[in-house]
């Protein structure tokens, strides 16, 4: 396995090292798990909204991007009571 013995390096996830650990596996894989794909388009919608020109597509905009902060702490709490009680 690519990097067999040698300490895994955490980044941001030094929190959690199971949590990392998954997350590193899902990365050496190239998949991302649900949740980074979810933060992916909140920072994109983030972005879209800071470039609206109109109050009305700001409005829209910032629904959609309340939906998707829900379906990822939704997600996010999901995979921790998983992690917890696997």
């Amino acid at each position: 396995m690519k990097g067999e013995g040698k300490p895994l390096k955490l980044g941001s996830l030094e929190g959690d090292a199971a949590e990392a650990a998954g997350f590193r596996m899902m990365a050496d894989a190239g998949v991302l798990p649900r949740e980074m794909e979810l933060k992916k388009a909140a920072d994109a919608l983030r972005e879209q909204i800071a470039a609206a020109e109109s109050a009305e597509l700001r409005r829209v905009l910032m629904a959609e991007l309340g939906q998707i902060e829900m379906r990822r702490a939704i997600e996010s709490e999901a995979r921790r009571k998983y992690m917890k009680h696997g």
